[in-house]
């Protein structure tokens, strides 16, 4: 079931939790609706409240586009945008190069490559509409899952195909 999340305050916040505490390689769906109309920044989910960590959801380089960050290391701005008032299947990842792939709705859009590795995260809470209390999402968020490994083609199409997270990899699976 989809939460919609307003823009302006809605947030869910999850304890802090080691298993969380991840480097690269690492991925990161949900199923999402933006309603968002300008070039803001606004987060599908994050690990952050010290500058550290990870991040994905919307850049403020451009209406809708998509974002990827190592918070304090580096931000993957994609070219990319979502859909307005579209359901649509995100995942991103950085692999082990410190590449970061990012597929809408099971299709591969582009990858941005970079040299800098991610870094771990230390004691903060995990969020779903929100970054630390600022930037929240406006639209609808559901099925957010992260894993400490970069899925398989076939298994980002069977997630954009409906599929539970759940049974996608359970083994690194680290948050569902």
């Amino acid at each position: 079931m989809a939460r919609d999340f307003d823009g302006a305050t809605n947030e869910i916040e999850f304890a802090f939790n080691s298993i969380l505490n991840i480097v690269n390689p690492f991925s990161m769906h949900a199923w999402v609706t933006t309603d968002t109309t300008a070039a803001v920044q606004e987060t599908i989910m994050s690990h952050d409240a010290g500058g550290d960590g990870f991040s994905c959801g919307l850049s403020p380089t451009g209406t809708r586009r998509a974002r990827l960050t190592t918070l304090g290391v580096l931000d993957y701005h994609f070219t990319t945008t979502l859909g307005l008032s579209t359901l649509q299947d995100f995942y991103a990842d950085i692999d082990s190069a410190d590449d970061s792939n990012l597929f809408l709705d099971g299709a591969f859009q582009e990858t941005i490559t970079h040299t800098v590795g991610s870094i771990a995260d230390a004691g903060d809470a995990f969020m779903i509409g929100s970054s630390a209390d600022t930037f929240f999402w406006d639209g609808n968020l559901s099925e957010c899952a992260v894993w400490d490994a970069i899925l398989s083609t076939s298994l980002i199409s069977a997630l954009a195909n409906g599929v539970n997270p759940f049974v996608i990899d359970n083994d690194n699976l680290v948050f569902y």
